[in-house]
């Protein structure tokens, strides 16, 4: 797990944050569906992205918070994240819930392969740098 540091809320969810979310128990309420509110002609998330990026240095944080040892493993000559076989039998249906709802496995593995080769080329390079930083972890290129 990675320590997190929180930046400040953001001025427009300071601003608007009450109001949406009254809006949107109205909308499911009624049996509406979820859409972004919109701000200067752009959705919130578009504008709340690029900062959750900055503060996760563009990396997923379900991943950097998730127990990843105890219900999965590497398969590092596919670029899978596999279940942990030897993970107690409700952590291993999770885990298999946990890849299929989440698609961990679609596209990802080549994308995975792809920045192990290039870590192999940067090995001074700071793993943070990278994507898939899990699975290029340290204890696979033996410098830890």
């Amino acid at each position: 797990m990675r320590r997190f540091t929180r930046g400040l809320e953001p001025e427009i969810l300071a601003r608007n944050w009450k109001a949406w979310g009254r809006a949107w128990e109205k909308r499911l309420t009624a049996g509406g569906r979820f859409h972004w509110h919109q701000t200067g002609g752009r959705a919130v998330n578009q504008v709340l992205l690029p900062l959750l990026k900055h503060q996760t240095q563009d990396h997923c944080s379900f991943c950097d918070i998730f127990p990843f040892d105890r219900s999965f493993r590497w398969d590092y000559t596919r670029g899978t994240l596999e279940v942990n076989e030897r993970a107690p039998a409700e952590d291993q249906r999770r885990a298999r819930a946990t890849i299929l709802l989440y698609r961990l496995n679609d596209q990802h593995p080549t994308l995975r392969r792809r920045e192990l080769r290039r870590r192999a080329k940067l090995p001074d390079e700071p793993i943070d740098h990278f994507p898939y930083r899990d699975f290029l972890g340290e204890r696979m290129l033996g410098t830890a």
